[in-house]
């Protein structure tokens, strides 16, 4: 079973995942679930059964959950805080720690794909659990509403407003974040030894072999924002915690939502629930709560 643009998943059953690269826990009341990844809007759908109020919708085990405590337990974050020990690193939030973690993921993979070659291109669930998530995140080109990407003349419009002030120095602080981090996705990388290398390098006017950038800008970017506004405010266990995972983020946004979102501690689960009763083929939307989208 794969994702194109649109899938159905039947009712209360273990599924292989989108893009079928690895196993996640999914219990869905016959959902059509619409990605953005080709091109087109994303979105939750009621299938063609009528679904009860209280009937869980989407079920997603908390294995297939990534957290920001994980994600800082990772090696990619621990070499990132070895590297800026005894400095301030209040700037590594959450959404950052999450974009490090799974820019790795995706660094490692494509390596690993291409060390194999295209042959072994199916074995995707041997090497990383996220590689699902990460192919329905939407391409940098789908952040086209953000001011950050509009055009000099769009940017007019907003001469006058603090959205634009506002977008300049989000752009700055981006690319700062970025500049701060690169590193860490070289696997030949000692912490910061090769930056500290390189600056000494050019002081003393010797010439050096330029390295080749792992993750670029616009990768960074793209995963940067997607993270940031795909992400969770969960409390598992009583401890708060921000994560990301698959499926759950696919659902729009409405204020008065017709569906709700929790981690159920007994299921050891992310759980929406309808909260009335849905009609087949209406769009099922969730809360992101109280922030602009």
């Amino acid at each position: 079973m794969c994702v194109g643009t649109c899938v159905c998943i039947g009712a209360v059953v273990c599924v292989v995942c989108v893009l079928c690269w690895f196993c996640v826990w999914i219990v869905c009341s016959l959902l059509e679930i619409a990605s953005a990844s080709e091109g087109g809007g994303r979105g939750i759908y009621v299938g063609n059964k009528p679904i009860p109020a209280g009937s869980p919708l989407v079920t997603i085990g908390e294995p297939h959950i990534l957290t920001e405590t994980a994600a800082r337990a990772s090696d990619t974050c621990k070499r990132l805080a070895r590297a800026y020990e005894g400095k301030d690193v209040s700037w590594i939030n959450a959404p950052l720690a999450m974009t490090c973690f799974l820019l790795n993921e995706e660094t490692r993979m494509k390596m690993t794909t291409e060390e194999e070659g295209e042959d072994n291109n199916n074995n995707h669930s041997q090497q990383s659990p996220w590689l699902a998530m990460l192919r329905l995140y939407p391409k940098l080109s789908q952040f086209d509403t953000i001011p950050l990407f509009f055009t000099e003349e769009q940017k007019e419009w907003l001469r006058g407003s603090p959205l634009l002030a506002a977008s300049e120095a989000r752009d700055k602080q981006l690319r700062t974040e970025y500049q701060r981090v690169c590193f860490v996705f070289s696997p030949d990388t000692n912490e910061r030894e090769t930056m500290k290398t390189t600056m000494m390098t050019k002081k003393k006017k010797k010439k050096k072999k330029k390295k080749e950038v792992v993750v670029s800008y616009k990768r960074f970017l793209r995963m940067r924002l997607s993270v940031g506004s795909r992400c969770f405010g969960l409390t598992i266990r009583g401890q708060p915690t921000t994560s990301c995972m698959p499926i759950a983020d696919m659902p729009n946004h409405a204020h008065h939502a017709d569906s709700s979102w929790t981690f159920d501690n007994n299921k050891k689960a992310f759980v929406i629930s309808a909260k009335r009763d849905l009609e087949p083929g209406q769009q099922v939307y969730i809360s992101y709560g109280r922030k602009a989208n």
